[in-house]
């Protein structure tokens, strides 16, 4: 027999525990499906949550940077959320990584990577600043290569492993870095500045002359 409300439960009349209970009572449509039920799970535990989410037809459209909180990492980690909810994080990147962990940064990077997602140059820069890897950065930095300002570029560089800092400026030693299209994007954009003044990328790494100073 099941039960039949005309109206959802006020979830503040049940109490919040660990486990599948709030998924299951979502599921059958006893509580609503909306922030304040989500928010009433903010004391158990991330499988608690996670479970409510998979459930959910309508967190996409309610959850917010301060909803998802403390759970971004593990969020954008998750094999079992969907990839609607997790581009939803990706297209309000901004606001997520304004308050985003370190860790979090990292997951939005990695999805933003893996799927294609473009980010801002700010958040790009975010992102650097908490030593995510060099060739994520660069991948999420093509698309503005063209347009993004000298400051803000030199800026990301100087934050990363490797040889990107010491790009930032003319000088004798031969630099190296990996051979992929956004690197050589990159050098593209450093020839312009003044900075490179030819590379040879006929290896797995590619040797970089600087202009003198």
């Amino acid at each position: 027999m099941s039960l039949r409300l005309d109206y959802p439960l006020d979830v503040d009349e049940i109490a919040a525990e660990v486990g599948d209970l709030f998924a299951l009572l979502l599921k059958h449509e006893i509580i609503a499906d909306e922030a304040a039920t989500y928010e009433h799970l903010a004391e158990t535990d991330w499988p608690t949550r996670k479970a409510f989410i998979r459930e959910s037809s309508k967190f996409s459209s309610y959850m917010s940077p301060e909803l998802v909180g403390a759970d971004l990492a593990e969020l954008l980690a998750s094999d079992e959320i969907s990839q609607a909810v997790k581009g939803v994080v990706a297209a309000r990147a901004t606001e997520y990584a304004d308050l985003a962990d370190p860790q979090g940064l990292r997951e939005l990077a990695r999805f933003a990577a893996r799927s294609g997602c473009e980010l801002s140059p700010d958040v790009v820069q975010k992102m650097a600043k908490v030593k995510i890897p060099a060739h994520q950065i660069l991948l999420l930095l093509e698309p503005h290569l063209d347009l993004i300002s000298r400051d803000q570029l030199f800026a990301t560089l100087e934050v990363l492993d490797g040889d990107y800092p010491e790009l930032t400026e003319v000088g004798r030693s031969k630099l190296r870095v990996s051979n992929t299209p956004a690197d050589r994007a990159l050098l593209e954009r450093l020839k312009r500045e003044e900075i490179v003044s030819a590379y040879d990328e006929r290896n797995a790494m590619i040797e970089i002359n600087r202009k003198r100073k």
